[in-house]
């Protein structure tokens, strides 16, 4: 997976843009760090040019193997809209159809 780009978002603060960059070089590096994720996750769902259905799904993609994915996302789930969250379900079944989810990728 690799490191966002967010030089280019309108609406954030070169400050906003500073923490977003620094969270993403740190997961680069530590891919499996929940605090990391999670702190990613929350200051995303912050920023509205960023599509939330979509940071949620990089969310679960790292975090999917871990029992705690599920709660850690269940209030920004909660937040998106019904065509939103069934986008999101069908994109997170096709990724664990594809192999996507293995457990031997938790560090």
């Amino acid at each position: 997976m690799k490191t966002q780009n967010f030089q280019n978002i309108d609406r954030a603060s070169s400050d906003q843009v500073a923490v977003l960059t620094l969270i993403e070089r740190y997961l680069a590096k530590n891919r499996h760090s929940r605090n990391a994720a999670c702190a990613g996750l929350y200051y995303k769902s912050n920023i509205e040019a960023l599509d939330l259905p979509t940071e949620c799904l990089q969310f679960f993609y790292r975090q999917c193997t871990r029992p705690s994915c599920f709660d850690d996302l269940r209030g920004y789930l909660e937040d998106l809209e019904e065509g939103e969250a069934e986008t999101f379900l069908e994109s997170a079944r096709a990724w664990i159809q594809q192999g996507g989810a293995v457990s031997s990728q938790v560090s």
